[in-house]
């Protein structure tokens, strides 16, 4: 009974020490996740300032230099084991391999022999969990069959009563077990969701992005202005971007001018067909004005069409329009306020080259009108 008792002792003081490492990982996790969110909070409210700034300045010269040369490659899209229950085991006959003849003196009691064969089966060395047991069960069954022999009933009971207590000992230690291994199944899983989380933040320290935030808020905290030199970097680089396109344009234009009702030169038959229109119905435009917007590069629509209230521009999309261009394109006007179908009207054209004639006349119709709405 007293290596149960210590065995016993060992195996609760090992499941509390897994039970308070158990506690440690977690906490640990817990603390590694909330530092994840945190530093992933940090990069998006930083990215978020970024593309308020910078975006889509970067995204339109991208755009710009893709339409100056359709080889140019845009840049990336970044900123920058168990326990067995005992209790299946077959235990086999007592008098299997152990001396259990009684004395043929007298042929014991019915009731007596009863309770010696039941005793035997639970005492049996083979139940033993280990070689200290094995011996101590050993020993029992000496005693169990010296009081059998005697005869003697109280002696058999109270080694009953002794074997069910170092049952229900070694029942206790095997439950200890089973809670010992499903610790160390809990602490593996945490040891292992510590690691990726780890790992998932030191990818995420790493990161062109995380390296450029960095970059940017040292320098803001000397009192430096980054992002704003890369924006005016970029304005810059738009406009040049834009010379150039208007460069070709005029180039184009001297080869195939297109004249206009109203006496002026466009670039294309398509512009020319649209400003003809316009001036048929009576509404001054200007063609290819430069409009100045606050903060940012300035926008060049086809046609300011004058208004009592507020210019309506037009924008003109042509079957070779690069998607992306006019993706940057669209959205500075939106961010200056323009709203498609309200201040901003869009013309198209099918595959074969010819246009949205349906879209434009309705469009023209609600200029005419001055409705409220040509979408």
């Amino acid at each position: 009974m007293h290596a149960h008792d210590e065995r016993h002792r060992l195996g609760l003081r090992a499941l509390a020490a897994r039970r308070d490492e158990i506690q440690t990982l977690e906490g640990r996790l817990a603390q590694a996740r909330r530092q994840h969110i945190e530093l992933q909070a940090s990069l998006h409210r930083f990215l978020e300032r970024y593309h308020r700034r910078v975006g889509s300045l970067a995204r339109e010269w991208q755009a710009l230099e893709q339409q100056l040369d359709p080889a140019h490659t845009p840049l990336p899209d970044t900123v920058c084991s168990t326990v067995p229950d005992r209790d299946d085991v077959e235990i086999p006959d007592a008098d299997a391999g152990v001396d259990t003849a009684a004395p043929a003196i007298s042929e014991p009691p019915a009731e007596l022999k009863v309770l010696y064969r039941r005793l035997a089966r639970r005492i049996h060395p083979d139940r033993a969990r280990d070689e200290v047991e094995r011996l101590e069960r050993n020993a029992l069954m000496v005693r169990a069959n010296a009081a059998f022999a005697a005869g003697d009933r109280d002696a058999l009971d109270a080694l009953l009563a002794e074997v069910t207590a170092m049952d229900s000992a070694a029942q206790s230690t095997a439950d200890l077990s089973a809670q010992l291994v499903q610790c160390m199944r809990t602490l593996a899983r945490l040891r292992r969701a510590l690691r990726e989380v780890e790992a998932t933040i030191g990818v995420l320290r790493t990161s062109a992005d995380w390296q450029f935030m960095e970059q940017t808020l040292c320098e803001e905290a000397r009192g430096h202005d980054p992002l704003g030199r890369l924006a005016c970097r970029l304005e810059a680089r738009i406009r040049e971007a834009h010379d150039r396109l208007d460069a070709q344009a005029r180039r184009a234009s001297a080869q195939r001018p297109f004249p206009t009702r109203a006496g002026d030169w466009v670039s294309s038959a398509a512009e020319a067909a649209l400003a003809d229109r316009l001036h048929g119905l009576g509404l001054c435009y200007r063609y290819r004005p430069t409009l100045a917007i606050a903060g940012g590069a300035p926008l060049r629509p086809l046609f300011a069409i004058e208004r009592a209230q507020a210019p309506v521009l037009w924008e003109h999309v042509s079957r070779h329009e690069n998607p992306a261009a006019l993706a940057a394109r669209l959205s500075r006007y939106l961010a200056a306020g323009y709203r498609i179908g309200e201040d901003l009207l869009l013309s198209h054209e099918h595959a074969d080259g010819s246009l949205d004639l349906e879209r434009i006349e309705r469009q023209l119709r609600w200029l005419a009108a001055g409705t409220s709405n040509a979408a």
